[in-house]
Parts: structure tokens; C-alpha cells; sequence
């Protein structure tokens, strides 16, 4: 096992000598975030114990001898109360921000809130100050502040037509904190520039409009700048990436009108007309972007891994030469400062690869660990994973990604196969515990990117529009069958585990195809399109986006009975789990199968798990389903 320089700070439990466990597999990562500082100087590492909980913060100094990099251990805990680190990033050199849930080791009244910002005095005492009269949820001003001593948010949630939040400057040193300006009752939004709100989003008075005021000179007036129309400004997945430098100009993730793909653009707030293509590329829909005192640095994006690409051909080499170092199954996500010196936070992390961070000094092209997120796995005891090229039956190119034990032999493995929870989801290598624990049992598992997913473009998501039971059903059946005929699965022993639209692919391919599928394991199944979309309403009977998305990725399922009557006639060995609350199917659907199921006499297995417990009891539930989902799948593929 690979020292990093924080393994000191970490009472690590010995590596088993046998396969792990789903306990392995499941537990937390003791790493509660990572940032670096502006300058690139500093890496701040919360680093958490075998219970979740932040024990204290380490501050490096990548200037320093590599057997001197830690600077200061910051401890966490209190008398009455255990912090659990839930982000962390940096407001200067200086000072680093952290909001911090607390688990109370006795009850406590009058204690600092849940999920509460707190600064700590990282070059100096280490003086941690609270902030806990600053509501949810918090937004900071992006990176590159002229002056700072001072940090600028804005604070509180939007209730229409009630409250919005408040746009706050911290001084850091005093912890003093002034209010900038008050919202209107209908204010979604703010930005500040130079110790001032300068914007404000307001919404319309039907909710369908975001009304843009603007008063960018001390004493003007607020006056309307321009009203931007949605739902259809917010579809296709636009998302406000960062501010340009005019703060009535932004960065957008968005295809744009005629488009294919996700890139990043320019939008000018007066016009609201897209401006300038900043970031495309043909076949590939971007996920994020680092902007960098208000300028682009690069786009993430999902091929077999996830990778970046810079705007600067320099940074560019250096992320290639990065990118071979750790090999082409690896993900790696580098955070440059915001002057694009000094070192880079590097996260990686693979199918045998839970999770690393590293520096890289880019001046010596020199790569450290940092810290481990999960040292109790080995890489060479969990299993390998490997892209597959499928033709669907129409002649449409897929991608899936196999995982089977290592060192196997040449006899063919059950398989089980998890398809995508939705079109959000875009399958690629990846740390998997399912299909580890999976492999642990000898069996083989395949994630299919059926048409219809997000990642590779507007046309191929549209495929799927309305196809769970279709077309996309298909493509989980030829990503079997092609495993079948490669030689690698059994077809005597398939099953499939599925979450929402994936338990509805599932039990489609068993409907269009009886026997196909020995069992199934269906997590908060989607069984009737009309009550799902009835539940993503508002008491207002508007819109939401996400109502808005399911309805075009449902299709004709979001009228339901079709759908139910198909679903509910299966004959299948058949798991239901479904959590008493959090997820946009409704239980009842599932209650109604399982009492179908024991009518048709085929009882299912059933688990209403409940994960509003307790962050260690929350965690231990989920490694409960997990053992559960093996020892119901041991039954029925078992030679």
C-alpha cells in the first residue's frame, strides 16, 4: 500500500486477506474534501475517521520539502460536538472556508446550525469562527476578489413572492459581517462587484419570467435590464456556469438552438442572446468548466473516463503528460488556482482506483500523493473493468463497461446487468462497489449505455425519448446477448439490478422476452409515468424543469396505464427496495406490485430502507441492502 504525506494522520484498519465486503466496499472515504489556495500555495485536506466524522483539517505548504509539507493540523472536534466537513474551499491565502454539519455527542440547545459556514485562520492562529446566522444555502462570489480581505455571498433560500436571499461581505480578519442590499420579494439572485450588489434577478409575477435589474454605478437607480423567458431558457440543460467579465455578461453550459452537444458559451444579459462559443466538442456534451478570474480555463467532459481539455495549449501538454502517467482507465479532474500558479489539486480514480489526491508541480513536472480516499482497498484485490463496443439490433453503436473478477477462466460467468437510473446518467470506468461485491462472488456485471443517456449529444438522448420499454429495453438485451456470444456470460444465469428507469428497463426486457432474466432487482422502480409526474408538480400546477425533463424522457410511459399493465404481468424473481423517502417514484407504485406479485404467487423480497437516520446508521443501511441484493442474487444464480 502507497504511503501519502497525510498517512500519519489516519489510524487505517488492516487490508482483509480475503475479498473485501460489502462493509469494504460501502465504507465512507475518509478524505471530507480538498482545495487549493488562490496562489496555489496551500492544499487544505479534511480528514474524516471510520465513522464519518471530520477530525481535523491539514493545511500543506507544496513549497515546502516533501518531509515537511504539512503545516498545521487544524482538530475539529468539541467538548459537546463533532464537526462533519461537508465543503471546503478557500476565500484567500490566508483563510479557508468550511461548512460544517455538527453530530452532537450529547443534546445541546441553542447550538450552531446544521450545515453552518465557518472561516478558518489558516496562515495565522487557526482561529475558527462560525457563521451561523447565515441561512441556506450559501453561494460565493467567484474566484480572483480585488481586495481579499473579504469574502462576498449571498445567503438564504427563494421563496416566491415571499423572501429571497441576501447578498453579504465578510471581512475576514474581523469576521464582521455587512448586508449589501435587501431583496424584493421576488428576488432569485445577486452580483457583486467592488463591494456592491450591482444585478439582481427577480421573478415575474407568474413564474415563468426571471426579470434582470441592474444598477451598476454607487447612487443609480435599479433599472430593467431584460426579462429572460423560461421554461425554455432553462431547458436543454442550461446551467449558469460562472461571470464573464461584464457582470451582465455569463458563461453558459447549453446547447445552443440547432446544436447537438452540450459547450460553453457567452451570453449577453442586455440581448440575451448568446454571444461567442467559448467550448464545444462534436460528440461529447460538457459537464463543468473552471473559469478563472472570469475567464475560461477548461471544460470536463465523459469519454471512457473522465478527462479535460484546456484553452491554454500549455496547460493542455500538461494535463496529457498527466493523463499518461496514470494510465487510460483513470479519471483525473485537476482544480488550478485562480492565477493558474503555483501547484494543481489533482483527484483521480478508476474501477481499481476508489479515489487519490496528488499535487503536481507543473515548474518541476513533478506528481505527489496527497492522501487516500479509501486505503483500506488495494487495487490488485478489486476488479478490473473494461469498455464494450455493442451494435444494438437497429445497427446503433453502444457503449457498456464489463466488470468480472480478476484472473478468471475461460468458463462463462453469471452476469448482472445495471442499467442507467435515468438519462442524466452516462455510464463510464469507474469505482463501482456493486459490481465489486458482485465480482467477490464470481459473477461478471455490465453498465450499458443505452440510447436515451446524457453525455453524447441531444440526438442520441432523443432516441431514447419515451423508449424504457422500448428500443432502450432492447439495448440492455443485446448488451447480454453480445456478452453471451463473446463467451464471457452465462445465459442461464443473468439478473439485473436496476434504480428507477433502470428497474423499468429491466422488467421491460423480461416482458418483451420472458426468461431472459432469472431476477431482478428493482430500487424505487418507475411503474407508472402519470403518478411519478403528478408527484414533480407543484401545488401551483407550474412547470419545474425537472417535471419538464421527465415528461420528454418518459414519453407516451408518462401516461401510465400502458406502462403499469406491461410491468405489472411479469413473472420474475423479483427484489423490491424502495426508500421511504427521497426519490421521485412513488412507494405506493411499489407496494402495488409486490401485492400483484404475491397474488400471481411469486412473492417478491421486499426493503423499505429509511436514510434519514443518522449519518453512521444511514451509512450501515446501505451496506445492509447491499449484503441483501448479493444474498437474494446468490439464490437464483447459484450453478
Amino acid at each position: 500500500m502507497r504511503q501519502a504525506i497525510l498517512i500519519v494522520l489516519l489510524t487505517l484498519s488492516g487490508s482483509p486477506a480475503l475479498a473485501y465486503q460489502p462493509a469494504d466496499l460501502m465504507r465512507p472515504g475518509i478524505i471530507h474534501g480538498a482545495a487549493i489556495s488562490p496562489s496555489g500555495r496551500y492544499i487544505a485536506v479534511g480528514i474524516g475517521n471510520s465513522v464519518g466524522i471530520t477530525d481535523s483539517i491539514a493545511i500543506l505548504d507544496t513549497q515546502r520539502e516533501a518531509s515537511d509539507r504539512l503545516m498545521r493540523r487544524i482538530p475539529l472536534a468539541t467538548p459537546k460536538a463533532e464537526r462533519i466537513v461537508t465543503h471546503l474551499t478557500w476565500a484567500s491565502d490566508g483563510y479557508l472556508l468550511a461548512i460544517m454539519n455538527y453530530a452532537d455527542k450529547e443534546p445541546v440547545t441553542g447550538r450552531v446550525a446544521q450545515a453552518a459556514l465557518h472561516s478558518i485562520h489558516a496562515e495565522g492562529n487557526g482561529e475558527i469562527k462560525p457563521y451561523d446566522a447565515l441561512q441556506r444555502p450559501l453561494h460565493f462570489t467567484e474566484d480572483g476578489r480585488p481586495d481579499s480581505r473579504f469574502l462576498y455571498l449571498t445567503s438564504g433560500p427563494f421563496v416566491s413572492g415571499l423572501l429571497g436571499p441576501r447578498p453579504y461581505e465578510i471581512e475576514l480578519a474581523t469576521g464582521s459581517v455587512r448586508l449589501l442590499a435587501e431583496p424584493d420579494r421576488l428576488t432569485m439572485g445577486w452580483r457583486v462587484r467592488d463591494g456592491r450588489a450591482v444585478v439582481k434577478f427577480n421573478e415575474g409575477k407568474m413564474g415563468e419570467v426571471a426579470n434582470i435589474y441592474a444598477s451598476l454605478t454607487e447612487g443609480e437607480d435599479w433599472k430593467l435590464v431584460n426579462s429572460l423567458r423560461y421554461p425554455e431558457d432553462r431547458r436543454n440543460h442550461l446551467e449558469l456556469i460562472g461571470e464573464a467579465e461584464s457582470p451582465l455578461v455569463e458563461y453558459l453550459r447549453k446547447t445552443p438552438k440547432g446544436g447537438d452537444v452540450d459547450g460553453i458559451h457567452l451570453r449577453d444579459l442586455w440581448s440575451n442572446q448568446l454571444t461567442a462559443r467559448v467550448f464545444e466538442l462534436p460528440g461529447h456534451d460538457v459537464l463543468s468548466a473552471q473559469i478563472r478570474q472570469r475567464k475560461f480555463v477548461s471544460a470536463t467532459y465523459l469519454d471512457d473516463t473522465l478527462r479535460m481539455r484546456f484553452a491554454d495549449d500549455e496547460l493542455q501538454r500538461h494535463y496529457t503528460a498527466i493523463g499518461k502517467y496514470f494510465g487510460a482507465d483513470i479519471s483525473i479532474r485537476a482544480t488550478l488556482s485562480s492565477t493558474l500558479a503555483g501547484a494543481w489539486l489533482l483527484h483521480v480514480s478508476g474501477p481499481q482506483n476508489p479515489g487519490e489526491y496528488h499535487f503536481y508541480d507543473p515548474a518541476r513536472r513533478h506528481i505527489e500523493l496527497i492522501g487516500i480516499e479509501r486505503p483500506w482497498l488495494e487495487a490488485g484485490k478489486l476488479a478490473p473493468s473494461t469498455p464494450l463496443i455493442v451494435a444494438a439490433r437497429d445497427g446503433t453503436q453502444l457503449r457498456a463497461y464489463v466488470t468480472c473478477p480478476a484472473g478468471g477462466g475461460p468458463e462463462k460467468r453469471p452476469l448482472v446487468v445495471m442499467p442507467p437510473a435515468g438519462p442524466w446518467e452516462y455510464a463510464y470506468l469507474h469505482y463501482a462497489p456493486y459490481a465489486q461485491a458482485f465480482a467477490v462472488e464470481g459473477w461478471c456485471t455490465v453498465i450499458p449505455n443505452v440510447r436515451g443517456t446524457y453525455g453524447r449529444g441531444r440526438a442520441f438522448q432523443a432516441m431514447g425519448f419515451g423508449q424504457w420499454n422500448g428500443h432502450a429495453a432492447d439495448d440492455v438485451a443485446d448488451t447480454v446477448q453480445t456478452l453471451v456470444m463473446n463467451g464471457i456470460a452465462d445465459p442461464a444465469r443473468v439478473a439485473g439490478y436496476g434504480e428507477l428507469l433502470g428497474s423499468t428497463m429491466l422488467m421491460a426486457v423480461e416482458a418483451r422476452q420472458p426468461g431472459k432474466l432469472k431476477a431482478i432487482v428493482a430500487y424505487a422502480p418507475v411503474l407508472d409515468g402519470d403518478n411519478l409526474l403528478y408527484g414533480l408538480k407543484t401545488p401551483w400546477g407550474r412547470s419545474l424543469l425537472i417535471y419538464e425533463d421527465w415528461s420528454l424522457w418518459l414519453g407516451l410511459l408518462g401516461k401510465g396505464s400502458t406502462l403499469r399493465k406491461q410491468l405489472f404481468q411479469i413473472r420474475v424473481a423479483m427484489f423490491l427496495i424502495h426508500p421511504t423517502f427521497g426519490v421521485a417514484a412513488p412507494i405506493e407504485d411499489t407496494q402495488a406490485l409486490a401485492k400483484q406479485l404475491v397474488k400471481a404467487g411469486l412473492p417478491p423480497k421486499t426493503r423499505y430502507p429509511d436514510f434519514r437516520e443518522a449519518a453512521s446508521r444511514s451509512d450501515r443501511e446501505k451496506v445492509e441492502v447491499l449484503e441483501s441484493v448479493v444474498a437474494f442474487l446468490r439464490q437464483h444464480l447459484e450453478d
